[in-house]
C-alpha cells in the first residue's frame, strides 16, 4: 500500500509542474517511472526553450546499457528525457540505479508505439515543441 501511495504522490509531482520547478521534480522521479502521454511529453517539451534529446531504453536492451553507461555518475541533464519502452518499470530503475544514472524515468510504450519505435536505443530531438525523428548515439 505504502508503495502504491508513493507512486501516485510521484506522479503526481510529475505531472502538476511548472516550468520553474521543472528539474527539480523530475529527479525525484528516479524512485518510480510513472506512466507518460503524448499529451504530459508535449506539455514537458513545451515548458523547455532548448532542444531536448528524448531516449527510449529497456533494461534488457545491451546497446541501451553502453549508451546509459556513458551516461554514468553524471547529475540529471534537463536536456535529456529517459522513457523506459516495453520493460518492467522495477527492471528499468534498477538499471538507471546501477549505472548511477540520476536522470527521471517514465514508461514509454505507449509513445514509443505511436512513434514505431521497433528497435532499442531510439533517440528523438524536440524542435519547436514537437519530436524530430534522428538517433542520437
Amino acid at each position: 500500500m505504502k508503495i502504491f501511495v508513493m507512486c501516485q504522490t510521484i506522479r503526481r509531482m510529475v505531472f502538476n509542474l511548472r516550468p520553474s520547478g521543472l528539474s527539480m521534480s523530475l529527479t525525484m522521479a528516479v524512485l518510480a517511472c510513472p506512466e507518460i502521454t503524448l499529451q504530459n511529453l508535449d506539455a514537458l517539451l513545451a515548458a523547455k526553450k532548448d532542444p531536448v534529446a528524448v531516449k527510449f531504453f529497456a533494461s534488457w536492451c545491451g546497446s541501451c546499457k553502453d549508451d546509459l553507461e556513458s551516461m554514468r555518475g553524471k547529475s540529471s541533464d534537463p536536456h535529456v528525457i529517459l522513457l523506459s519502452a516495453f520493460d518492467d518499470e522495477s527492471a528499468a530503475v534498477a538499471t538507471l540505479n546501477h549505472f548511477g544514472v540520476d536522470q527521471a524515468c517514465f514508461n514509454g510504450d505507449a509513445i514509443a508505439r505511436k512513434l514505431g519505435v521497433r528497435h532499442l536505443p531510439r533517440s528523438f530531438v524536440s524542435k519547436d515543441g514537437h519530436l524530430v525523428s534522428g538517433d542520437l548515439k
